[in-house]
């Protein structure tokens, strides 16, 4: 099996307004992941009216990794130990916001203030950016309890809360799974060597860094875990005179390098359930077809026969964008087909993917105007994707 676009697709892809009948029809013993490019989130102020929607509409899912968090919701830093702390800075971030929406500041927010103050010995700290504060807040009001990575990562720079650099984050409902820390499953930064730059990295336009996930024990004694390694690889286009044949083989050689660090890790860890997902930038079905077979001729070269059962779930390069015209397999969804067992097809339609058409259900056609960029400053360009994972006997 090999992640190229497949004349008879090993997996069924839907496209609908809506995740709640997949949803609606998980058993307990199910969970429903997903993934969602949400365009600079903590850049475009049009966000702050339609984070609540975008929340609403992620509500079902149980596990979401988001890529383009270009800004840090809150203030962060590191101890002189290098232990995460974060803290909220009340009065800048109450004043700005009460500003803005003072009633939805009532609702919204009061439940998620503490107490906390900033621990001594920091030795790094970032400012929080209010759009980003806002959407992780409706989020959390969801329900949702978020991991963010330790740091931002950029092709040209990091800690400057643009959209030259990102935040890796993902969000679980506590009720159905919980982060593991590093001691016990692989998780942080896919660094082949600790002193790696976050900011002007060889291989990578953005760093892809990976959230480790255990599921709550079920009642028959059933639990699963996963590593979710989320991505955002290189950009169309963004270097001087490259061709599209180039920008693939870019892409080709970070999935390379992330599989490196698969195989790193799995001498060290017993995990063997990745899934690596998000915006992959993928512009064609030729495209994912020469991005796997220049993917799979280093790992021969590096003598790697570990990851020869990757397959996609994307496969049949559905539209991940929300353009019509220009419509692009952005998105992709990797894991072992021998290994990772848990994806199973959802039971309302039948479906290994469902994608949710943003544009229908926000009506870019009459509410926007058909006005793209607005919509994309509101919503996003790409559009979200879940799958399904069966909580069974774990097999790693």
């Amino acid at each position: 099996q090999t992640p190229v676009a497949n004349p008879t697709p090993t997996f069924k892809v839907i496209t609908q307004k809506t995740f709640e009948p997949d949803v609606e029809a998980l058993a307990k013993s199910e969970l429903a992941v997903c993934s969602f490019n949400i365009s600079f989130v903590g850049h475009w102020k049009a966000v702050d009216k339609q984070s609540a929607n975008i929340a609403k509409l992620l509500e079902p899912c149980d596990v979401i990794a988001v890529q383009e968090l270009v800004a840090p919701p809150t203030n962060y830093g590191l101890d002189a130990a290098g232990k995460p702390h974060i803290w909220l800075d009340q009065d800048e971030l109450l004043k700005d916001a009460a500003k803005k929406d003072p009633d939805e500041l009532i609702e919204t927010f009061t439940p998620w203030w503490t107490d906390k103050t900033k621990p001594q010995g920091i030795v790094e700290e970032w400012e929080a950016d209010y759009q980003a504060f806002h959407f992780v807040a409706h989020m959390v009001k969801a329900g949702f309890e978020y991991e963010i990575s330790k740091g931002d990562t950029g092709k040209t720079v990091n800690h400057n809360n643009s959209t030259s650099s990102e935040w890796h984050i993902a969000f679980y409902r506590k009720s159905k799974v919980f982060p593991v820390p590093e001691t016990n499953m692989p998780s942080g930064w896919t660094k082949l060597d600790p002193a790696e730059p976050l900011a002007k990295h060889p291989v990578f336009d953005r760093l892809p860094y990976a959230f480790a996930f255990r599921t709550v024990m079920q009642p028959n004694n059933k639990q699963i875990d996963f590593v979710l390694i989320n991505v955002h690889l290189h950009s169309t286009q963004t270097r001087d005179n490259e061709s599209e044949k180039d920008a693939g083989l870019i892409r080709a050689n970070e999935l390379f390098h992330i599989y490196k660090w698969v195989e790193k890790v799995q001498a060290i860890y017993p995990e063997r359930d990745f899934i690596t997902l998000g915006d992959m930038n993928v512009v064609s079905p030729k495209q994912l077809e020469d991005i796997s077979t220049e993917f799979r001729a280093k790992l021969t070269a590096a003598g790697m026969k570990s990851q020869d059962n990757l397959v996609t779930l994307n496969e049949d390069s559905h539209p991940t964008n929300i353009s019509r015209k220009d419509p692009k397999p952005f998105d992709q969804i990797f894991f072992d087909s021998v290994y990772t067992k848990e994806i199973v097809r959802s039971k309302a339609y039948g479906a290994d993917m469902v994608i949710v058409d943003i544009t229908e259900k926000y009506d870019l056609e009459n509410v926007f105007k058909n006005a793209i960029g607005n919509f994309v400053k509101a919503y996003s360009d790409h559009v979200p994707l879940l799958f399904v994972m069966k909580i069974g006997q774990d097999d790693d």
